[in-house]
């Protein structure tokens, strides 16, 4: 597991982090060996930077539909065929990742992410570092992109991974199943290394 810088704002008010995870730490958290994310060409990248790739892939997208068809014929899906479903994801990821640059920019990291859940957010009143998501982008109308991560203080967020979130409950689904467990390892990461706000976090990857 690594870490990467990715964004600082000016006067380094935010900042933003995104880990890195080995194939076998992938492997372990339920990623298939057949799985796009495993392929080389990932290896080595930020699970940030393989969500920007891999939500403009047309060819990753319709096999990710075909995947999940079964969650996508629930009715509240309203129908939803392969080709409405890659349009979408194509076209609004773009949306996603350039709002959620341009929060960043501004100095908004606290607007951007809200706790995982009512247990995060119970988390977030006595301690620093909690799970957190960001909720942008429509897929069939449904607000359906997530993007994952542990808060770190007030202005550090390390961006985990994230997830097209086809039904309610992350764990009654293979895809955030894995996105949850992601969460779970670095969050585990980040308190085995005694880190608890921003600078004992930026003073860790600088070692």
């Amino acid at each position: 597991m690594e870490y990467k810088r990715i964004f600082s704002s000016q006067g380094d008010t935010n900042t933003a982090l995104s880990v890195c995870f080995s194939r076998p730490e992938l492997l372990s958290m339920g990623v298939q060996e057949c799985a796009d994310e495993l392929d080389p060409e990932y290896i080595g990248k930020t699970e940030l930077s393989k969500l920007v790739s891999l939500w403009k892939d047309p060819l990753y997208l319709a096999q990710f539909f075909e995947t999940n068809s079964s969650y996508f014929s629930d009715p509240f899906w309203k129908g939803l065929t392969e080709e409405v479903f890659v349009g979408d994801v194509v076209q609004n990821s773009r949306v996603v990742f350039k709002e959620l640059l341009r929060l960043l920019e501004s100095g908004q990291l606290v607007s951007v992410f809200e706790p995982l859940d009512k247990e995060e957010d119970s988390k977030r009143r006595r301690d620093k570092v909690f799970k957190v998501k960001a909720k942008y982008g429509h897929i069939a109308k449904r607000v359906a992109f997530r993007i994952y991560g542990i808060m770190v203080d007030e202005n550090t967020v390390c961006i985990t991974g994230g997830a097209i979130k086809i039904v309610k409950e992350m764990s009654d689904a293979p895809n955030t199943e894995i996105e949850l467990k992601k969460m779970e390892r670095v969050a585990s990461n980040i308190f085995d290394n005694g880190i608890f706000d921003k600078d004992s976090f930026i003073d860790f990857i600088a070692e």
